[in-house]
């Protein structure tokens, strides 16, 4: 199993760290927010069902795989968890926050599922989140190459895969904004099943804040192995995603519900900007 992390880097990232182009040095604002978010992923508890149904825990990776900020939306600091078994995420949450014009401000969680089973989750030993449906349908990736020998060749063919990925939200009064590809993928998972020969979780972000999630997965037996794709909101807003101009998938402006494969939750409102006042 390979762990690589994107923007910013955490004790679980292998390997040097580029910088996407727009990225800023992070502020002592945006710093004292890390462990409150760190506080609040640790104190989740998360399940994940087998296709079966049958649930079972989920691994917390303890660091962020990503910490992230949202120049255009105007969300101050954000870090996004993940939750694994059998080597593979099956939820991801990102805990963020941002100030209303009022002066409140509010701490969000927002949740998808990444899992063919369902997921459900307690936070402070209360359940806020339980799936009913799996979290993301996988697709052949049209005309692509058999899955190469050797893991290197696999990253290759899926860094030339996701290029041809294109999304884009779209707000209230219906103007499109572009998403662009983070240049590394968030995680990998080589031979994390035994029909799973290796994958990645990518992300499209507006600024560096994941609006959608795209997987690449090697999938099948040996002799009919493929690569197969996923896509995953992680908006409220209407999003968008195109595959060679192609639309394949497309999700309408939402916060989703605690029974949804998508949610987004104000769990805190407050006016302050102390984080000690959000515990």
């Amino acid at each position: 199993m390979i762990v690589v992390g994107a923007l910013v880097l955490t004790p679980s990232t292998a390997g040097a760290q580029e910088v996407p182009s727009g990225a800023t040095k992070e502020s002592d604002e945006q710093r004292k927010w890390v462990p409150l978010f760190q506080r609040h992923a640790g104190e989740y508890v998360v399940r994940a069902g087998s296709e079966a149904n049958q649930l079972a825990p989920a691994q917390w990776l303890s660091e962020p795989v990503l910490r992230w900020s949202q120049p255009v939306r105007g969300g101050d600091d954000g870090a996004l968890y993940l939750w694994l078994r059998e080597g593979r995420p099956v939820a991801a949450v990102t805990f963020f926050t941002f100030k209303w014009p009022d002066g409140k401000r509010a701490i969000v969680h927002e949740r998808h599922s990444l899992r063919l089973g369902t997921v459900e989750a307690e936070w402070r030993g209360r359940e806020v989140w339980h799936t009913t449906k799996p979290g993301v349908t996988y697709e052949p990736v049209p005309s692509a190459a058999k899955p190469a020998a050797t893991a290197s060749a696999r990253m290759r063919q899926m860094h030339e895969i996701t290029r041809d990925f294109t999304a884009r939200t779209v707000d209230d009064k219906d103007k499109d904004w572009p998403l662009r590809l983070l240049p590394k993928p968030l995680y990998r998972f080589e031979g994390s099943t035994h029909d799973s020969l290796d994958g990645a979780l990518f992300a499209l972000a507006q600024g560096t804040d994941p609006e959608a999630f795209l997987i690449l997965d090697a999938r099948g037996s040996a002799e009919a192995r493929r690569w197969e794709y996923a896509v995953a909101r992680f908006t409220d807003r209407k999003v968008v995603v195109q595959y060679k101009d192609r639309e394949v998938y497309a999700g309408r402006n939402t916060v989703g519900g605690t029974d949804e494969v998508y949610h987004s939750e104000t769990v805190i409102l407050k006016p302050s900007d102390k984080p000690e006042d959000f515990d």
